[in-house]
């Protein structure tokens, strides 16, 4: 659990990066994929914690749809598809993308940080365990 945490904090950490670090199109469209996968692990860590089981597969499938959606959507409200990626953006765009990616990725950031291990189902590798 804890690399799934690291991880998920890792790619919450670099969709913000991109995003205030960036100023073209194409950072933006790293930060929108970056904050997508950012909710795949967030939404695995979340079940785990609730319901102490590992989400079925049906969960999952939907987890992913539900995620490439948002982002196609955030994608599709600036306009990506038309415009080269090298492209500065507008600072109304990057107004209305970072409320998007902020929220997007502060939330999962949040949720790996406090969602506890689950005493239940702790499937840790056990390295630290061996002689």
């Amino acid at each position: 659990m804890l690399k799934l945490k690291l991880m998920t904090a890792a790619l919450a950490l670099a969709s913000l990066i991109l995003l205030i670090m960036g100023s073209t199109y194409f950072t933006a469209a790293l930060s929108v994929i970056c904050t997508a996968t950012t909710l795949l692990p967030a939404g695995y860590l979340i079940w785990r914690w609730l319901l102490d089981e590992k989400p079925s597969w049906f969960h999952s499938i939907t987890w992913a749809a539900l995620s490439g959606l948002i982002a196609a959507r955030a994608l599709k409200d600036i306009g990506i598809i038309d415009i080269p990626l090298g492209t500065v953006m507008s600072p109304e765009k990057v107004a209305e993308l970072g409320s998007f990616a902020s929220f997007m990725s502060i939330l999962p950031l949040f949720l790996a940080v406090i969602a506890p291990s689950s005493p239940k189902c702790d499937d840790d590798d056990g390295d630290s365990d061996k002689d």
